[in-house]
This record gives structure tokens, sequence and C-alpha cells, in this order.
């Protein structure tokens, strides 16, 4: 990973998180440093980051995760949003659901994982338990639910390592 910055006399700061990825297609993956901090991960083909502060209605700090090789079949779960774009939701506790949203890339794929409050009022599938993914006819109800968020994130995804 390299990090981009600027010293003067009596100020370093970094201006930017930046990984080339992968080294074939010479792109370069950038996150701001005000917003993003990086997470050691012990595979070399892993980049991992995390947001330095909430979005609404998140639990955890949102976590984008670069994979630097082609994502398997076995990867590829959840409903397609698009082409190369999955998304998944995850059951995790019984007010928080997690949502995964995956961009593949050929050389190269990107995940977020985000975990939301459940709304008052608005139950999760009764037959959820812990850990389990939902039925692509709960994908695409949960799915219309959480637009919003998960079109930021796939928005959000496609400036950081475009198609």
């Amino acid at each position: 990973m390299m990090l981009k910055i600027v010293a003067s006399a009596a100020l370093v700061s970094v201006l930017a998180l930046a990984v080339v990825v992968p080294p074939s297609r010479g792109q370069t993956l950038q996150l701001p440093a005000d917003d993003w901090r990086r997470v050691d991960t012990p595979e070399p083909y892993v980049e991992s980051f995390e947001a330095r502060t909430l979005k609404p209605g998140e639990v955890y700090p949102q976590r984008v995760t670069l994979y630097k090789l082609p994502m398997q079949a076995n990867e590829q779960v959840g409903v397609i949003v698009a082409g190369g774009e999955y998304v998944q939701f995850l059951y995790v506790y019984p007010v928080k659901v997690t949502v995964r949203v995956m961009l593949e890339r050929g050389e190269s794929w990107i995940e977020s994982v985000q975990t939301f409050h459940v709304p008052v009022g608005r139950p999760l599938p009764a037959r959820w338990r812990l850990g389990q993914a939902a039925s692509e006819e709960e994908h695409w109800e949960l799915l219309a639910f959480y637009a919003p968020e998960v079109k930021a994130t796939r928005f959000q995804l496609r400036q950081l390592l475009p198609s």
C-alpha cells in the first residue's frame, strides 16, 4: 500500500490511502485518509479499510475489502443486481442485518460490509437464524427496503474501482 503524503516544515499529513490494484491494470484505489483507516490483513492479496465514522443506521463502521485476484464462483452469493454486482443479506442479531455488496472486476473484486439496525416495527423473517443468509425472495424484499443504502454503496464501490 502507498500513502500519499504532503510534507511541510512542521507538518506531515496523509492525504489518501492508495493501493494499485491489480498491477496488470494499473488502476489505483484511493480512499481519503480522513474518512478511512487501513486494517491489517495477513493475506498478501487482500487490502482492507474501515470507515472512521458511522453512517445513519449503521451498527459498526463500514468495511471495504479489495481482493487482488478474480472472484471465485462460491463467492458470487446473494442476488445479482447488475452484471458482476451481488448483494447478500445476513441476519446477525434480532435487530441487526448485515449487507454485503460485492463488485466483480475481472482480475480483482471489491466488497463492502455494513451492519444496520433493523427499524422498530420491521421484523426480520421468522425463519432466519444467526448468521443465516436470506432466501432469494427475502433478498429482493430486503433489497427494496434497503435500496438507498445499497445504491449508495454500489455507487461508492464503482467510484473506488471502476470497471
